[in-house]
């Protein structure tokens, strides 16, 4: 389970033993749920993906993140070594909505 602050853009994972492998010994019927802690009063948000599924998002945005540096992240290591990860809850907005209703994972 990952959580996230209504202040924050995005989940963060750090990558594990080889930085191409975020999300270590992945099989089919693994998930992540991910919360969106919202400003109170609020309740916060909960999302499933299956892990096979966050890790191609977390690398996708890696690959993409290293050829396109922010203009924010300008005391951060752009190489391939770097073990940071986000998945920014903008960008998957859409994807994440679908993945409120756990019924969805098994279709």
């Amino acid at each position: 389970m990952k959580h996230k602050a209504f202040t924050s853009d995005g989940w963060q994972w750090t990558a594990k033993e080889h930085p191409d492998f975020t999300l270590r010994d992945i099989i089919d019927n693994d998930f992540v749920i991910l919360v969106n802690i919202t400003e109170p009063p609020n309740q916060p948000d909960d999302f499933i993906l299956k892990r096979r599924e966050a890790e191609e998002i977390l690398q996708k945005g890696f690959e993409r993140w290293v050829k396109e540096p922010s203009k924010r992240d300008i005391n951060i290591s752009y190489g391939a070594d770097n073990k940071h990860r986000l998945l920014m809850y903008n960008d998957y907005k859409d994807l994440l909505e679908k993945r409120k209703d756990p019924d969805i994972l098994w279709q």
